[in-house]
């Protein structure tokens, strides 16, 4: 069953659009683009109405396709698809199929694969990747948001968008949550971030909750952060992050760029082990902020929380927070088990065999044991993995 948020769209679509191009997400390929670009489909604003037309027609801000035709015959045969990489690996737990603007010339049918690949492939190694069912063929309607919800809880890397027969789809969404790679990760990561799994799991205020201020990089404009409405009461606004990773923060970042007349005055911020005892501890007591600045405050707890409250004082905006934290090793361990448990078969073998050394008679024996509960539990290919000396800090 699908839930609704109190806007009326699913509890899906609070979550980070895993595809959108602002954050990396990539059209590798389509069959057809006669009508719209293939790139239209990821863009990260609302679809616009088309407004001109060139020798093949309206000028559309969506992919569309020419309509499908066998020689000779009338009735229409095959279907058109599109190949998406997403900004991060992750969960999918909904997509959205808006074809806006449409008109009679919408899809009545969809289906939706998703594939998780290793390193960096080719458009052939995707072509030729193992595609699994996420949503299976489905109706669609024109001139709408369509949701679907996804059951499936493992990692993926790129989706295959199929329509039936042919048509205009404005734009594709892939919401859910980023899985990373820790094994990359060295000292102090900022486990707020989008690319480490976080996202705003609530805010205060008539805004619905922003995953904005935990994207990477400066916001380009305000339009780019986490803003309420005015507060003309006592209290402050608040922003909840479900953070990427349970670790010990111990600097908290908060970026007013370009808030020059709506920056809070004061922000606050509070972090607990959602896992654990739950308390809430103060890990920036209230204290002022300037506008326009990147702002950095010491952390005054060293107990683990993985999820923490923005409260701004008493109301305004904020283009970034971010929370940098060190991971201890079995904190660290954790995260890398959650998301080699989640990993496609074929992708987890190449993890090990590839980046590893591992036997395939020892990986195939470390497959058969997932979901592998803790360290202690885990075969030695798997130890062997954990324990090979990081890579590199993952860049924000």
């Amino acid at each position: 069953m699908t839930t609704t948020t109190s806007n009326n769209k699913p509890d899906f679509t609070g979550l980070p659009d895993l595809a959108v191009r602002d954050l990396g997400g990539s059209v590798l390929y389509a069959n057809d683009d006669f009508y719209g670009d293939r790139e239209n489909l990821i863009r990260g604003i609302a679809p616009q109405d088309a407004d001109h037309m060139n020798n093949r027609g309206w000028v559309v801000d969506s992919w569309e396709t020419r309509r499908r035709r066998s020689p000779g015959q009338e009735h229409v045969q095959g279907n058109d698809y599109v190949l998406v990489r997403l900004a991060f690996p992750g969960t999918i737990s909904g997509i959205v199929v808006d074809t806006s603007g449409s008109g009679p010339g919408f899809p009545p049918e969809i289906s939706i694969e998703a594939a998780s690949l290793h390193g960096y492939a080719s458009l052939p190694q995707v072509e030729d990747a193992e595609w699994i069912p996420i949503v299976a063929r489905s109706s669609a309607g024109p001139d709408r948001e369509n949701y679907y919800e996804v059951g499936d809880s493992r990692v993926f890397t790129h989706v295959r968008l199929a329509i039936y027969p042919d048509g205009n789809v404005a734009r594709l969404r892939v919401h859910g949550r980023a899985v990373p790679d820790l094994r990359m990760s060295t000292g102090v990561v900022n486990i707020a971030s989008l690319r480490l799994g976080a996202y705003a799991a609530d805010c205060s205020g008539a805004r619905p909750a922003s995953n904005f201020a935990l994207r990477p990089g400066r916001g380009r404009s305000i339009s780019e952060g986490w803003e309420t409405a005015r507060h003309r009461g006592p209290g402050c606004e608040y922003l909840l992050v479900t953070l990427g990773a349970t670790g010990t923060i111990r600097f908290v970042e908060v970026d007013t760029f370009n808030y020059m007349g709506n920056a809070p005055g004061e922000v606050r911020v509070l972090g607990r082990d959602a896992d654990g005892d739950g308390e809430w501890r103060e890990i920036v007591p209230r204290t002022p902020v300037l506008p326009d600045l990147r702002q950095l405050f010491r952390s005054r707890t060293s107990d683990p929380v993985n999820e923490i409250r923005l409260e701004t004082y008493t109301d305004g905006g904020i283009a970034r927070l971010r929370a940098y934290a060190e991971l201890s090793d079995d904190q660290r361990a954790a995260s890398i088990l959650r998301w080699f448990n989640l990993l496609p078969e074929s992708h987890a073998r190449s993890v090990l065999v590839d980046d590893h050394g591992v036997s395939p008679e020892a990986a195939a024996d470390a497959l058969a044991a997932r979901p592998i509960a803790s360290i202690g539990d885990a075969p030695a290919a798997v130890r062997k993995m954990v324990s090979d000396p990081p890579w590199a800090a993952i860049p924000e």
